[in-house]
């Protein structure tokens, strides 16, 4: 987090970018994206069983592990080697690019094809990291889970374990539990540089998403989430005053904590708090929030210093913590349930082989059956041998143990000869997956035409 409500460098530091983000607000508020959040109002709220086994996975040890990684309490692996990060901040050189690395190979080993996304800003450089899981009904809605990675002081040391490795451990934690599953919308993890800076990275990337029209639905930012030391597990959601879109993502957060009966206690505060880079996607219009530790009256004595080490967290807050985050970003992104590898579907056997005129259109009939537990959407290639028409083609959306009609449309040549035969392979290809799930095989021959010569008798 740039720095809290009551830091006074915060307020020298920020006041310039404050201003900059009130007044583009402003200008944005009469041009902003049509709102596309949830049709199914939050107070119907219903607990999903995938939803709980994903809150399940989240687990202490891996917590620890990560933020210790992050924070340089022990090597963590980037390039094939060992490599203790002391520092991850944004002007740091060598050690930012290794932490932003080792982000890249986590995400590129969960298949969630992480792409950098370099910036330049008021002097200052440095590169995002994004990685996606893309939704299967809803793809171009997009639902955000971010947090910055990188981390003050500029110089020597700087473990930044509570700002923000923890956020950042939040969202690489949601992407490994979250990749193992499928859902309608697109979900997209960011972890940006440049936040202490300004906001700069986050500046850069939401008006890069605006400017190529990408709609946005709902962001989860996550800044300083493992500090508890006073009143009980309080956290803050931070959203613009008066907007109801902000407001329903806080809610489908709270909701999440009492349905799951995680131990928080989350607050709502809609104070337009832009300490974070929620603030820069508020800028472009687009529904965010901040969530926080107390920061209001439980404030992280060890911020900006470099004591800020994993010594001094509470780790059960910080589990729960990531919990409800993932839990959050799971119910904003709408599970379709089950893992990503049960994509099953299977053809029902077609005629053995059918016979045909030359010149004549023959239909093969056939059912494709979901047999997984997942929604998709199938493809079937039709490769030719000898005059089926070789394509593709989409058959549709179908439900996880429903069944769809397929037709295969076969039009022998008019000069083909008697006996001539055409077998086409039948593939089915998993949308959801990318794999094929099933073949089959249709064969087509043409009839002998019987030749009547006449009777010579000598």
């Amino acid at each position: 987090m740039s720095a809290s409500s009551f830091d006074k460098n915060r307020m020298r530091k920020l006041s310039f970018w404050h201003l900059i983000a009130i007044v583009s607000l402003c200008a944005t508020a009469f041009n902003q994206p049509p709102a596309l959040l949830f049709p199914v109002a939050v107070e119907n709220f219903a607990p999903d069983p995938f939803v709980e086994e994903m809150i399940a996975q989240v687990q202490p040890g891996a917590v620890y592990a990560y933020a210790g990684s992050l924070s340089g309490e022990w090597p963590a692996f980037v390039e094939d080697a060992p490599y203790t990060i002391t520092s991850r901040a944004t002007i740091s050189g060598l050690p930012i690019q290794k932490a932003t690395q080792y982000i890249y190979e986590h995400l590129q080993a969960l298949g969630l094809s992480p792409a950098f996304h370099d910036w330049s800003l008021k002097g200052y450089n440095g590169r995002n990291v994004v990685g996606t899981i893309t939704g299967t009904t809803r793809p171009d809605e997009i639902v955000l889970l971010t947090a910055h990675l990188d981390d003050v002081p500029a110089f020597g040391k700087a473990p930044g374990v509570d700002d923000n490795a923890s956020g950042s451990v939040g969202v690489l934690l949601a992407a490994d539990i979250l990749s193992e599953y499928r859902f309608e919308r697109t979900l997209r993890f960011v972890f940006f540089t440049g936040e202490e800076e300004g906001l700069l990275g986050s500046n850069q990337y939401a008006a890069k998403v605006h400017g190529e029209g990408e709609n946005i639905v709902a962001v989860c930012n996550l800044d300083m989430i493992s500090w508890d030391n006073a009143d009980g597990p309080v956290l803050r959601l931070h959203t613009r005053y008066g907007s109801a879109d902000d407001l329903e993502i806080a809610e489908v957060f709270t909701n999440v904590v009492s349905t799951y009966t995680l131990s928080l206690e989350p607050v709502i505060s809609p104070d337009s708090d832009s300490a974070s880079d929620h603030a820069s996607f508020w800028v472009q219009g687009y529904p965010a929030i901040l969530a926080i530790e107390d920061d209001r009256y439980d404030f992280n004595p060890y911020y900006h210093s470099f004591n800020d080490r994993l010594s001094h967290l509470n780790l059960a807050y910080f589990g729960n913590f990531v919990k409800a985050a993932v839990g959050t970003a799971a119910h904003l992104a709408y599970p379709l349930g089950g893992a990503a590898g049960d994509y099953r579907a299977q053809l029902g056997p077609p005629a053995a082989m059918q016979w045909s005129n030359p010149g004549e259109i023959i239909t093969y009939s056939l059912q494709l059956t979901n047999t997984g537990n997942l929604t998709d959407t199938y493809h079937l290639v039709v490769s030719h041998n000898n005059w089926s028409t070789a394509f593709s083609a989409e058959v549709g959306l179908v439900a996880a143990g429903a069944g769809i009609d397929v037709s295969i449309v076969v039009t022998t040549p008019s000069s083909a000869l008697g006996g001539a035969a055409d077998i086409a392979a039948l593939t089915v290809i998993s949308e959801g997956s990318g794999a094929p799930v099933d073949e089959a095989e249709i064969t087509t021959v043409v009839f002998w035409k019987m030749l009547y010569l006449p009777l010579v008798l000598r």
